[in-house]
């Protein structure tokens, strides 16, 4: 694919207006160095240097959404504590519509940095389904057929039910295509969608086979098809790249793009990301694989959960000295 393609794809995705359904949670980052062992027990001693709050889960995937030109929305379901506050106020308000629940506190991870390593991660949480008056709430909060797709970004933390995926599934425009990050658990959930895009650990998990060739992710794509009969299927395999199946049962292999590896925490967010809105641009789920590479060579050379621009992919694209995807 030439560079003018890649362009014109990304070109459009300023016209898409996509919804973000899922698990929004908060990503705190303690950051520091590491000189001596602590006398009280064998663990390091950090020395705080800075920390920081960025969105995560699918409140990364809206900003990814939004960084690369997109018009998103999300809807979710956060605590009414301070970390829903803090959530609130990086999400902004366009397009942000997260209903506060004081039965249950917002998702936060911390972690722990020191010298470009993750010493240890902390979460808080609670992991019980919404209701289905919660999901009533949620839906009556948008409408949902107004948006050309639909982005399922689930960590298993609650939010995703088989209530709110029926909801969807009725609610939406004909036309509206839906495309799933998935979490093991809620899979069967998953049926008749067009994409999904579960990890290798994941597509294990899922099929129950093992995978260490490419044939072998060919194999559990297809498995993976059939079990959903879903258009497409995607499966990332970190620094292997990724495997596709098309509409035709046609697969192939993608490389990682990636040359600097120092985080790849959100990564998968940024991949769905661009996925999802180059279908919807037109492209061809090669292409639509190609430029989410790129995209996610981006996100893991850099720290933390980060939301990769439309200027930033193209420059990824372009840095390959003969011009092509």
């Amino acid at each position: 694919m030439e560079i003018k393609r890649a362009k014109d794809i990304v070109e459009r995705f300023k016209d898409l207006k996509i919804l973000v359904i899922g698990d929004a949670m908060l990503d705190r980052y303690i950051i520091g160095k590491v000189s001596r062992i602590s006398p009280e027990a064998p663990v390091p001693v950090v020395e705080i240097q800075r920390e920081e709050a960025k969105g995560g889960g699918a409140s990364n995937v809206f900003l990814n959404l939004k960084a690369l030109g997109a018009h998103p929305t999300i809807l979710s379901v956060i605590g009414k504590d301070q970390e829903g506050e803090e959530l609130k106020r990086i999400l902004g308000s366009d397009g942000v519509f997260l209903l506060q629940d004081s039965s249950r506190p917002t998702t936060v991870k911390t972690r722990v940095i020191a010298h470009h390593q993750q010493v240890v991660r902390m979460d808080r949480e609670i992991s019980t389904k919404i209701s289905d008056e919660t999901v009533d709430k949620l839906l009556n909060l948008v409408d949902i057929k107004s948006f050309d797709g639909i982005l399922i970004s689930d960590y298993n933390k609650g939010v995703i039910t088989d209530t709110l995926i029926e909801g969807i599934k009725v609610g939406k425009k004909g036309t509206a295509k839906i495309f799933v990050d998935p979490k093991v658990e809620n899979i069967l959930l998953y049926k008749n969608v067009n994409l999904i895009s579960p990890n290798h650990g994941e597509a294990e998990r899922i099929t129950g086979v093992k995978m260490r060739k490419d044939q072998d992710f060919l194999e559990g794509a297809m498995k993976i098809k059939e079990m959903l009969n879903c258009q497409y299927v995607v499966i990332t395999r970190g620094e292997e790249g990724m495997t596709y199946l098309d509409e035709n049962n046609k697969g192939g292999h993608l490389p990682t793009k990636a040359r600097d590896v120092y985080d790849v925490t959100g990564a998968g967010d940024t991949v769905i990301s661009i996925l999802s809105l180059s279908i919807l641009a037109g492209a061809d789920i090669r292409e639509a694989c190609e430029l989410s590479n790129y995209g996610a060579s981006v996100a893991v050379s850099r720290l933390g959960t980060t939301a990769v621009t439309y200027s930033e992919l193209l420059k990824a694209v372009e840095r390959d000295s003969d011009n092509t995807l």
